[in-house]
């Protein structure tokens, strides 16, 4: 194998945001605020069409979840698929993005995620021009998740801008406690693990709120309870200490 295959195969391998144990489907999405717009983003997904889909939504509004749900379904639907978050291309690549192109162009279905963290960069600017072509020119199937509209990239690439308005756009908001609540309780029953309303409430409020955060809490608070046998039902004090608050 040459380096640069090499390089092409270490980025197809970069990590997804979730465990492969954790119950991530357009089923499973909770909360009001933003049901609409998954129920659009699945229909759209399971049509088989090919077409690009934007998904803009502020940190802790679902649009990961969404993401790998719309992963999922398109390996339903027999699709190669692929899922590829920018910073993590950023941090595995740095500049150098010559073989990103090459890994990814085969797919039948590409989730990207994040890209106004990397955004606007002449490389990554490119590189997203090249994939969209791609994507067209195949008929294939791309969803592409921002923290902001397509305007306020401030891309320097305008012919990328104008690619990215031509598709479905799609806006979530941002979720409410309530809302969060849920989320935590639904994906702790994935694990087997009981948090009551209180317990889930005081998680929230000591965490800060957000999503991907409130996540990481549950992993932290899944292991705790392998590692000392604790009971399914979780207590607050048990939260306390395994958290050290």
């Amino acid at each position: 194998m040459t380096l640069e295959a090499s390089k092409t195969a270490d980025l197809t391998q970069l990590a997804l945001p979730f465990a492969p144990s954790d119950d991530i489907s357009f089923s499973s999405f909770v909360g009001e605020t933003n049901l609409k717009a998954a129920q659009i983003l699945e229909r759209q997904v399971r049509s088989g069409q090919d077409g690009f889909i934007y998904l803009a939504g502020p940190e802790g509004s679902g649009k990961t979840h969404l993401a790998m749900s719309a992963l999922n379904v398109y390996e339903e639907l027999g699709l190669s698929a692929a899922y590829l978050s920018l910073p993590s291309l950023l941090q595995a690549a740095g500049a150098d993005l010559s073989g990103a192109y090459d890994a990814f162009k085969h797919y039948d279905a590409l989730v990207i995620e994040d890209v106004k963290q990397v955004l606007p960069s002449q490389n990554f600017e490119t590189l997203l021009f090249n994939l969209f072509n791609e994507l067209k020119v195949s008929m294939k199937q791309m969803l592409v998740t921002s923290s902001c509209s397509v305007s306020q990239l401030n891309l320097s690439l305008p012919d990328l801008a104008s690619r990215y308005r031509s598709g479905l756009s799609l806006r979530l908001s941002a979720m409410c406690d309530h809302e969060k609540q849920e989320v935590l309780s639904a994906l702790a029953r994935t694990r087997g693990l009981d948090l009551s309303a209180e317990v889930t409430a005081y998680i929230i409020r000591r965490s800060g709120r957000d999503l991907g955060a409130l996540l990481k809490i549950l992993n932290d608070l899944d292991k705790a309870c392998w590692i000392h046998k604790q009971k399914q039902k979780l207590s607050i004090p048990f939260v306390k200490k395994t958290l050290a608050w």
